[in-house]
């Protein structure tokens, strides 16, 4: 082996990967595989909800995945449906993705305990989301284009993360590890 590729090889494992370009449209998200696993493990979680087999719904999920550089981070968030056989009948609709490019700052949290907070601004990604038209015809993210929101972020042990709104309401559970972090929320069973 040539002297020169072994500190090579070291740098090189230690390297971040890329993280996404939110301003690049040709960027593809990619949902965090155990996100995709749990998803795809849960997907019909709402079949005992009141009046589940008589309205127009879906399983959802949200999660998201955010590549922290220093200071400032940059990836998506996602909302994850599944629809009940009645809003398969009504729409076509199939099991789909809304997704959101976001990007943001790492602050110091204020108070409450959290280990860092992340002010975040996301913007629709409609190239990549694959969900079809409401029942009213519109975008199923109508009026959710662009929002702002600030996460607090609590460390738990092994990489593990608990998302939290400054209300101190607990909307997802992750993992944090060199590149960022990941998330998921608990399933949400949505009316259409």
């Amino acid at each position: 082996m040539n002297k020169l590729a072994v500190p090579l090889l070291l740098v090189s494992i230690g390297c971040k990967p890329p993280a996404p370009d939110p301003f690049d449209p040709d960027a593809i998200a990619t949902l965090p595989s155990w996100v995709e696993d749990e998803w795809n493990a849960n997907d019909d979680s709402c079949s005992s909800a009141y009046q589940w087999d008589a309205a127009t719904a879906a399983t959802t999920f949200y999660a998201g995945q955010f590549y922290i550089n220093g200071e400032t981070f940059v990836g998506n968030e996602f909302w994850l449906l599944n629809p009940n056989q009645n809003l398969r009948d009504a729409l076509g609709f199939e099991k789909c993705t809304v997704v959101w490019d976001t990007i943001g700052k790492v602050v110091q949290p204020e108070e409450g305990g959290a280990a860092f907070d992340l002010q975040l601004s996301a913007s629709i990604d409609e190239d990549q989301t694959d969900c079809v038209l409401d029942l009213n015809d519109n975008p199923i993210y109508d009026g959710q284009e662009e929002f702002s929101q600030l996460y607090e972020v609590f460390e738990g042990p092994n990489g593990s993360v608990t998302m939290r709104f400054p209300s101190g309401t607990e909307f997802g559970k992750g993992r944090k590890d060199i590149s960022g972090l990941t998330w998921m929320s608990e399933k949400d069973c949505k009316y259409f």
